[in-house]
């Protein structure tokens, strides 16, 4: 796993990671490179985080090849490094992907999604129920299962281009509804095995996130650009084209315009900057008040019943819903006043503060918050999944992509 910070105001972005690697069987190494300069010549750089890898070739290789095909060539926008790190794996895509690593992966990004949106649902909702269900049961879990999974995926944009439909595996698909569904054998699952390979193939379709994926961070500026920029981009997979076709690179970029304070966490790293910029989890405090009001209002519900069970006035109060949407009511209001009093005298006064530092000072600010989320993983139950060193850099317009603090290591930076 992974945390990564990047801090902008009007002159630098800082950009901060950690070292950390898990591999299979929770083995964590700590000597891992996620952060780069993306051109030698123009200050750009780069972070990545997630899947180290898309269809079995290192993402750091991929980036360290488009820094050698760009060369001395400085683009207008940070967009235009984006689009053309895309580009460049589209150009290259035969002799990075082989066809046979190519299905490997798509073999096991459909596996992965068949595991994750119809099996792992399927099974929760068997285990939550009181008794063992029936054949006739479980169809009906299932078909409510791949009717929402349907739906979801009409209304998701489908891929460009064209690209072979995946291969028949009804057999399969039957031998997993016996074997992990729990199906009898004389139960009629042809149905369903055809059904599952429809939507897997409409899923192969979309722009959808089959398996593991893998994040990029871009930021700095452009040759056009005087204020420093970021983006993020999400990769999901590599696709298989049809003869004569572009190969498909199926990936999104996410959305970055919550962040108005100027502080952008990547991975591990959200929990701690929410921390941070709200001087408290307050997701967790919201949960806490609803619990406690809903107490409140089922108290104050029993007690005006109480007073008014023999009274001659009762036909003038309504049923206790209603007392409970006048309570709701006032919850909310309640709920309003407690955020916009921490709003205004602890968060805003964070949003504002990476605005006026100095940049030695944002970098210290982007490692410290990489160091707190190791820390708080250290002292509390999580699995220690972000570790130091951390590799901090800063850019600027005029002296580009410049080391604040980087780890011992003979790889190229």
């Amino acid at each position: 796993m992974t945390a990564q910070i990047a801090i902008k105001n009007e002159e630098c972005i800082a950009l901060a990671s950690d070292s950390a690697v898990s591999l299979g069987g929770g083995k964590v190494y700590n000597s891992c490179c996620k952060l780069f300069q993306l051109s030698e010549t123009h200050p750009v750089g780069i972070m990545n985080y997630g899947v180290p890898w898309l269809t079995g070739v290192s993402i750091e290789t991929l980036i360290k090849l488009y820094r050698k095909d760009l060369s001395g060539k400085v683009l207008d926008s940070l967009d235009d490094y984006v689009n053309g790190f895309i580009a460049f794996i589209v150009k290259n895509n035969k002799s990075f992907f082989p066809k046979e690593k190519i299905a490997e992966e798509t073999n096991r990004n459909v596996l992965g999604f068949l595991d994750r949106d119809i099996l792992i649902p399927f099974v929760e909702k068997i285990e939550s129920s009181p008794d063992e269900p029936s054949d006739i049961v479980k169809a009906e879990i299932l078909n409510d299962i791949l009717d929402d999974l349907e739906q979801a995926l009409e209304k998701t944009q489908t891929l460009p281009g064209k690209f072979d439909k995946l291969e028949s595996q009804e057999e399969k698909f039957n031998d997993m509804l016996i074997q992990k569904c729990g199906f009898s054998e004389d139960c009629q699952i042809n149905s369903f095995a055809l059904r599952i390979k429809h939507i897997l193939n409409m899923a192969f379709q979309k722009k959808c996130c089959m398996g593991e994926c893998g994040g990029l961070v871009f930021a700095g500026f452009g040759e056009k650009e005087m204020h420093p920029q970021i983006r993020n981009i999400e990769i999901y997979r590599v696709i298989n084209p049809v003869a004569g076709s572009e190969a498909i690179i199926d990936y999104k970029e996410n959305d970055l315009s919550e962040y108005e304070n100027g502080i952008f966490p990547f991975a591990q790293a959200e929990d701690m900057v929410d921390l941070y910029t709200k001087d408290f989890d307050w997701d967790s405090l919201l949960g806490e008040i609803d619990i406690l009001s809903n107490q409140f209002s089922d108290n104050v519900i029993q007690k005006i019943n109480k007073k008014i069970a023999s009274a001659s006035y009762k036909k003038a109060f309504q049923k206790d819903v209603d007392i409970k949407e006048i309570i709701a009511a006032e919850r909310k209001s309640f709920s309003a006043g407690i955020f916009y009093y921490s709003d205004h005298n602890y968060s805003d006064q964070m949003r504002c503060l990476p605005f006026g530092l100095p940049r030695e000072e944002l970098a210290n600010m982007a490692e410290m918050l990489i160091k707190l989320t190791s820390f708080r993983q250290r002292v509390s139950g999580e699995e220690q999944s972000v570790s130091e060193p951390i590799d901090v850099a800063v850019i600027t317009k005029a002296d580009g992509f410049v080391w604040h603090k980087r780890k011992e290591t003979l790889t190229l930076k």
